[in-house]
């Protein structure tokens, strides 16, 4: 998914954080190596969320993309 939006990408060294800066709320665990998001105690988060994904490239200049996580 990543290297097909940003080119050059090193997915395994991206970040995610929700889209206004904040950490992902507790519950929530992004896996940069499988590229998946995890959500423990469904019940408890809000959704949709808007995530800022940070993505360093080989060029040096990191890329970024915005996703939203809804329910399934």
């Amino acid at each position: 998914m990543i290297e097909e939006r940003i080119p050059g990408a090193i997915p395994e060294k991206s970040r995610a954080r929700l889209a206004d800066g904040r950490a992902l709320p507790p519950g929530v665990d992004f896996d940069a190596f499988s590229q998946t998001f995890e959500i423990r105690g469904y019940g408890k988060i809000t959704l949709p969320l808007d995530v800022l994904l940070t993505v360093p490239t080989r060029s040096g200049t990191p890329g970024s993309f915005t996703l939203t996580i809804g329910k399934p």
